[in-house]
């Protein structure tokens, strides 16, 4: 178990892994995360941003969750770096379907990460629950794009109880798809329009 769950809120008994298990032990990392919903320009950035933190040495750790944290992951994979995938689910369940060979990927380049035993369903509520895992592996936090009430939100507030700090891609006042980012940046969250910016803040260059 990585020292780093040690201080969170309800830290797992143990983990379940499939794939390269000293990722966990990597210092630098963030979580990407963002809606399930993306849209084209919410997946093009989750990408450039992980592919550019991931050649910098970044372990981008996101939910596999379809949208913004599938192209988080294929952008880390793709650049040659090192990604988490933390499931709400069992290692054995093929969730979400449209993720499959992603998810395949992941098992023999990557890893997968999961506190449920390795037939467990996909319950709605395993996916909040399991977002403090995703915050508590990771530096700080990266919304690319959030509604208001979405699960994104609910990383955040893993982040902030953890003391990470929240990255938030800026987004126009007028796409519903950016009205989380936009809320979360006037709360005090820390505005990026680059991966430098990241990288920078945590004193990574």
């Amino acid at each position: 178990m990585p020292s780093r769950l040690h201080h969170i809120t309800d830290p797992p008994a143990s983990l379940n892994y499939a794939g390269k298990i000293s990722y966990l032990h990597e210092a630098d990392s963030l979580a990407i995360v963002g809606s399930r919903r993306a849209t084209r320009e919410g997946c093009r950035l989750a990408f450039s941003f992980a592919y550019d933190l991931a050649r910098a040495g970044v372990t981008v750790v996101s939910g596999m969750a379809l949208g913004i944290d599938a192209m988080a992951h294929w952008g880390a994979h793709m650049a040659g770096g090192r990604t988490i995938g933390v499931l709400g689910c069992g290692l054995e369940r093929d969730y979400p379907k449209r993720n499959r060979q992603l998810r395949q990927l992941m098992k023999r380049d990557q890893l997968l990460v999961t506190e449920y035993s390795p037939t467990a369903k996909p319950q709605a509520q395993n996916f909040p629950y399991r977002n403090r895992l995703i915050s508590g592996l990771s530096m700080g936090v990266l919304v690319v794009e959030a509604e208001i009430n979405s699960g994104t939100m609910t990383t955040v507030n893993h982040g902030l109880n953890q003391a990470k700090p929240i990255f938030v891609i800026p987004g126009s006042v007028e796409d519903p798809m950016k009205k989380g980012n936009n809320a979360l940046i006037k709360m005090g969250a820390v505005p990026v329009t680059t991966p430098m910016d990241i990288l920078s803040y945590l004193n990574l260059m």
